[in-house]
């Protein structure tokens, strides 16, 4: 199942991927034999021209869980030959939870929150790692989610804790206690918001919003609070009006797996093969579409295209004849 599709919001113009270097420390917590690496580092041959990457293109990340393994994955859209492809990915220690893209010290790193207690951070640009390049400390138990948002990075966790983190210092800014097991955060005027199955939480109030099924998505955009469920409902409350719902309606009889927000369009997409794309303002109807496929994740993108992850294991993409975004 591939539950997240983001993007790599800058330019990246590289020949090949840099050769993955061994940290003794990291290795040693995530209990991975440093002869294992040895052996793996001596199989891998770096092909440049299969690994570079051109100022023009479009970096897709998505994470992949199967029975099997979980994999970070990274793919290419060639906008000026309308090419998708995959370009390489990440074998995952752990089942992925979520991920999010983050730019510092110069490095473009994906931070996963996964079923293990760190919250691990990749390097994007590193050819077959073995192991994270940075592991964050302060969970006890699995990280369900991260987020980065306004110069702030927060991960919640199963421990009930949300830890914003000091990426400069690589340590615990501050962290916060709740009632719950954390399962989806957002910042929103300064709140921070939590999810725990069907109730919303507000950290500094601990206002709540009950909602009809379990929250499958939980995404922020102005001052507006938008979540889906598994119930097939998408809901909208406005922070400053928080005690009913500016708008909700249910769209399906089945989870509603995918929410993504661009401009003013609104993509959902459900467990049975709904795709969505509604106006953010009057929440119109602007496109839909039944595929013959169970769907876990969408992403819109300004070049009229959506990308969506199916029920076995690829991360689709569609191209609108019409101009839709």
């Amino acid at each position: 199942m591939i539950n997240v599709i983001k993007y790599i919001p800058k330019s990246i113009d590289i020949e090949k991927l840099k050769p993955y270097k061994k940290d003794s420390f990291i290795l040693e917590k995530l209990n991975i034999s440093e002869l294992l690496v040895n052996d793996i580092n001596n199989e891998d041959v770096l092909v440049s021209e299969d690994t570079y990457i051109c100022e023009s293109d479009l970096v897709v990340f998505s994470t992949l869980n199967t029975e099997e393994e979980s994999n970070l994955q990274f793919y290419i859209y060639d906008k000026e030959h309308n090419d998708f492809m995959i370009h390489h990915d990440i074998f995952v220690l752990s089942a992925i939870n979520d991920a999010i893209y983050l730019n510092f010290k110069d490095f473009d790193y994906i931070a996963l929150g996964t079923f293990d207690k760190y919250v691990y951070l990749y390097d994007s640009l590193i050819f077959n790692p073995i192991a994270p390049q940075i592991l964050l400390e302060g969970h006890t138990e699995s990280v369900m989610c991260v987020l980065y948002e306004n110069n702030k990075f927060l991960s919640g966790s199963e421990d009930k804790s949300i830890i914003e983190w000091d990426l400069e210092k690589i340590m615990i800014k501050s962290q916060f206690r709740t009632e719950d097991s954390i399962e989806k955060i957002l910042l929103l005027s300064e709140n921070i918001y939590y999810s725990q199955k069907n109730i919303i939480k507000n950290l500094n109030n601990k206002e709540i919003i009950t909602l009809d099924g379990n929250i499958e998505n939980l995404v922020s955009l102005n001052h507006n609070i938008f979540a889906t469920t598994s119930t097939g409902f998408l809901t909208v409350y406005d922070d400053r009006n928080i005690n009913k719902p500016y708008f909700s309606n249910k769209y399906c009889d089945a989870h509603l797996t995918g929410l993504d927000i661009l401009k003013n369009k609104i993509g959902l997409c459900s467990e049975e093969g709904n795709i969505y794309i509604l106006d953010a303002l009057d929440f119109e109807i602007k496109y839909s579409e039944i595929l013959k496929s169970n769907l876990y994740s969408i992403k819109l993108n300004e070049d009229n295209l959506i990308f969506y992850g199916d029920e076995n294991n690829l991360l689709n993409m569609k191209s609108f004849n019409k101009q839709i975004f």
